[in-house]
């Protein structure tokens, strides 16, 4: 720590996270932001699975619809964006669902899934993951019945993991040291924004009562 700071705000964010069901090496199975951020084109029919039930899932279903891939956004809720109504754009996405042909399950929770073989001898696990058709099991939980779709690509919206190396590493070497947002736990943005409000907070109020100079707001 060159700079010898007297304390330390880690924002780190978060990195994409994988389910257990979902193999490691199943390059089919891309999460969400690899889409959004070009790193992988999907095509043909996609399986978008929603358990975030905000605006992830249902933006890139629509982006995937509109470059002409086959799309349905399956969630273990009982409505695809359950949230989006805090933003009032429910009604907004049911219509162009509707008009993009996004189908919309509900109700089932992933629990397996297969890649599948062309008979090329890939198996579709490669970054391309283009081969296929590959399994994804899901159980509808009201029922507790199986359902299986056959897929080119799977996109995952499901919940993230804090990237918090840095934190530990800070707090293992003895620095005073707090971390805020997506690298205490994947979050929307107003939290991030109230763990910074809380941390510099603290920090104002420790330096106050170590130098006897009140903090200023």
């Amino acid at each position: 720590m060159r700079r010898n700071p007297d304390s330390v705000v880690v924002a780190t964010g978060s990195r994409p996270g994988r389910p257990y069901w979902a193999p490691g090496d199943a390059g089919w199975i891309v999460d969400v932001r690899d889409v959004i951020e070009g790193r992988v084109q999907p095509a043909g029919n996609v399986v978008v699975i929603d358990e975030l039930g905000f605006h992830q899932a249902t933006s890139v279903a629509e982006l995937l619809a509109d470059r002409g891939c086959a799309v349905e956004v399956i969630t273990p809720g009982m409505v695809v964006g359950q949230d989006l109504g805090v933003t009032l754009d429910m009604e907004n996405w049911w219509i162009r669902a509707e008009a993009k042909g996004i189908v919309q399950t509900t109700d089932c929770v992933p629990m397996a899934a297969a890649t599948g073989d062309d008979g090329s001898g890939d198996d579709g696990s490669g970054d391309d993951g283009r081969t296929g058709p590959h399994t994804v099991t899901f159980q509808h939980h009201p029922t507790g019945t199986d359902r299986v779709r056959k897929v080119d690509w799977c996109v995952l919206a499901v919940p993230a993991e804090p990237a918090d190396e840095l934190y530990h590493e800070l707090r293992d070497a003895g620095v005073d040291v707090v971390r805020v947002g997506d690298a205490v736990a994947p979050r929307r943005a107003h939290a991030a924004v109230v763990d910074g409000e809380r941390a510099g907070a603290a920090i104002a109020s420790a330096d106050a009562a170590s130098t006897g100079v009140p903090c200023t707001p």
